[in-house]
């Protein structure tokens, strides 16, 4: 009986995220395309574009960490969700008065993104309090499965509402999710975790704090610096796929948006699998096979050629490499929950954000560079390789042992 509470605010948590996901996916998959087809963004402009989502987690990740530990997380939550509801209504907007221009799709692409990374800390540093720790990777694999679920039918859905209204009217769909998002929110019930309190707070102590947690902790550290390589190259990769399916393989919008969502259903796949897969295989050897095999999904796309044939050979890559990466984050995003102390959640994610941001900013730029000073195939051949070195920095060691990956944390002052 005591469940039940957490059980109905963990439905809600779930309900309203499946109903954002599926309005975040539209937008993913319409923003591009309002640069690249109706305002015609070269392939650097397009790396911009994507660069301007992580500059919020590369310069604020760590300050906003040391803040929303010290903070109750919903109210945060619902401010950022109704955040994103006016930033991203501006652009039909605008472009219904003839006012759309690539400064303002920067503008809103940066601020999306801090209100983004804010929404999402304080959601995963407040998941654990809904649930308990054995239900945690029951529940990151539920959450990743409605993500999936609503990448399948996000791109092909954007993709008609592309054709039929235009990529920046799609967008509204998101602005109505968001609402959605905010009420389920305000509806949870679980009382949050008491804050600690403190009279004199010194951010910098708690900074120090978090990133020390990190940089500690061995296991955590050679994760996140294996994911600084994924995130990385995956930035440098992706303003550059829509351009090179559209352009060097002939897909039309409504193509991509197929190819797109058909590749999702790889994630939703490997996301059901996990908890099947993690009676066979540890936390170890789930990090290390299937980061591997994300690199090799996204060399089949890399040889894709124009056609049908190529078109599908393209969808069969990123299936591989979806279906690899949705076991690889909830994994990896699980032992991270369970490593670290309460108070220290939002501290040492928000470090693996900073750490991570500053490389997700540059890379979509060198992407964009590389694919006009070598060309689009070569630039994506570049950044395979680098996703394909990216689990290489884990602990061979510990996973051919075949243990899994232990929760042992090293003792650090939770200032």
């Amino acid at each position: 009986m005591k469940k039940e509470p957490v059980s109905r605010d963990f439905t809600l948590l779930w309900s309203g995220k499946a109903i954002s996901d599926a309005g975040s996916a539209v937008t993913q998959f319409a923003l591009p395309l309002v640069g690249v087809i109706y305002l015609h963004a070269s392939p650097l402009q397009a790396g911009l574009l994507t660069s301007c989502s992580s500059v919020a987690s590369a310069l604020l990740a760590i300050p906003a960490g040391a803040a929303l530990d010290a903070m109750k997380k919903r109210p945060v939550m619902v401010a950022s969700d109704l955040a994103r509801m006016v930033l991203l209504g501006s652009l039909p907007l605008a472009q219904a008065l003839g006012q759309l221009t690539l400064v303002q799709l920067y503008v809103v692409a940066v601020l999306c993104g801090l209100f983004t990374m804010l929404f999402n800390v304080s959601s995963q540093a407040h998941l654990p309090a809904l649930i308990s720790s054995d239900q945690l990777l029951r529940a990151n694999s539920q959450l990743g499965s409605t993500s999936w679920i609503a990448n399948i039918g996000g791109p092909m859905f954007g993709g008609v509402l592309v054709a039929a209204l235009g990529a920046a009217r799609a967008i509204l769909l998101d602005v109505g999710s968001f609402l959605a998002s905010v009420v389920t929110v305000c509806l949870l019930k679980t009382p949050e975790p008491e804050t600690e309190r403190r009279k004199a707070r010194n951010f910098r102590n708690e900074i120090s704090a978090g990133i020390s947690f990190l940089l500690k902790h061995r296991q955590l550290r050679r994760l996140t610096l294996s994911n600084a390589f994924t995130s990385w190259s995956l930035m440098f990769l992706t303003p550059l796929e829509v351009i090179f399916l559209i352009r060097e393989l002939g897909a039309t919008a409504e193509q991509w948006g197929l190819i797109n969502g058909l590749a999702c259903v790889g994630g939703l796949v490997g996301v059901s699998c996990i908890g099947w897969l993690s009676r066979y295989m540890g936390t170890g050897q789930r990090l290390w096979w299937f980061g591997l095999s994300r690199g090799w999904g996204m060399a089949i796309v890399v040889f894709a050629q124009r056609g049908l044939v190529g078109l599908a050979a393209a969808c069969i890559g990123w299936f591989i490499l979806l279906f690899s990466a949705s076991i690889y984050n909830t994994t990896q995003q699980t032992l991270r929950q369970q490593i670290c102390p309460a108070n220290m959640r939002a501290r040492v994610h928000t470090a693996v954000l900073s750490l991570t941001g500053a490389g997700k900013v540059l890379a979509p730029l060198l992407g964009g560079i590389a694919a006009e000073t070598f060309g689009l195939r070569a630039a994506l051949a570049i950044g395979t390789f680098f996703l394909c070195v990216a689990p290489l920095v884990l602990d061979r060691s510990e996973q051919e042992s075949g243990t899994r990956l232990t929760a042992e944390a090293p003792a650090a002052t939770a200032n």
